[in-house]
């Protein structure tokens, strides 16, 4: 729940005002993101249970209309097909409140407008992402894709943080000739990434000088990047090859 009193002339002041205003200081929060896109801030993590069900962890999430917080963690059943778990938000007035209940909902159908979280496509054991290549990928079933849902960056909205870690890790694995690889995939294990510096990256492998990138082309360029690491051998100088020839011998 996130609430803020309502302070009118010839209103009693009530406890329940005054511990609003102490627990949520929404004027500092905003303060500190000002510069960062909508998203989510912080928190929302989640984690498959053994019974296949999903908890979701509590965080921050900067919208439109404010900055919100998920106070308590939240398990959901999770069914066979494709579902979509959305971030639903209610408001409530009071005649001294103005409450808004934040709640996690999950639904067969797709809805543009909702604040998507993650989908999945049950049919097995849901599992983590353990390629890069796959992420996002709607053809692979058993997954938490995330790949819709906005992460507060500052400058803008990015993709989640483990899935660019997932490519950093990748990506140090396989080796590179590119110092400015090495570079972003260090800012990328820190989770510190601007959208200055991911625009600087994206633009350096596209070849383009773009300062908009949506969640699919982040996640296309980077796949691209990752898939080209498997040519690197091809390209290196390769020894030649010592032929089965016969020698000839001089006989004096």
């Amino acid at each position: 729940m996130n609430s803020y009193p309502k302070f009118e002339k010839g209103m009693i002041l009530k406890k329940e005002m005054l511990t609003a205003l102490r627990d949520y200081p929404r004027d500092i929060l905003a303060l500190m993101y000002q510069d960062y896109g909508v998203g989510i801030i912080t928190g929302f993590h989640t984690q498959i249970n053994d019974d296949n069900s999903i908890v979701i962890a509590p965080g921050i999430i900067k919208l439109d209309q404010g900055i919100f917080s998920l106070e308590e963690e939240v398990t959901l059943e999770t069914y066979e097909g494709q579902h979509y778990v959305y971030l639903k938000l209610e408001t409530i007035n009071s005649v001294d409140m103005v409450i808004t209940k934040v709640s996690i909902i999950q639904s067969k159908e797709f809805v543009e407008e909702n604040i998507e979280l993650f989908r999945y496509t049950k049919n097995a054991k849901l599992l983590p992402y353990s390629s890069f290549n796959d992420v996002g990928d709607n053809s692979i079933t058993n997954r938490v894709n995330k790949a819709v849902c906005k992460y507060a960056v500052q400058g803008g909205s990015s993709i989640a943080p483990e899935y660019l870690q997932l490519f950093a890790s990748e990506l140090l694995k396989k080796g590179s000739n590119s110092m400015f690889d090495y570079a972003f995939a260090t800012q990328c294990l820190a989770g510190d990434v601007s959208i200055v510096l991911r625009n600087e990256y994206l633009n350096k492998l596209s070849k383009t000088a773009s300062t908009e990138y949506n969640n699919e082309a982040v996640l296309r360029l980077l796949k691209l990047k990752i898939q080209s690491l498997d040519h690197i051998d091809d390209i290196k100088e390769k020894p030649e090859e010592v032929r089965n020839t016969p020698k000839k011998i001089k006989v004096l």
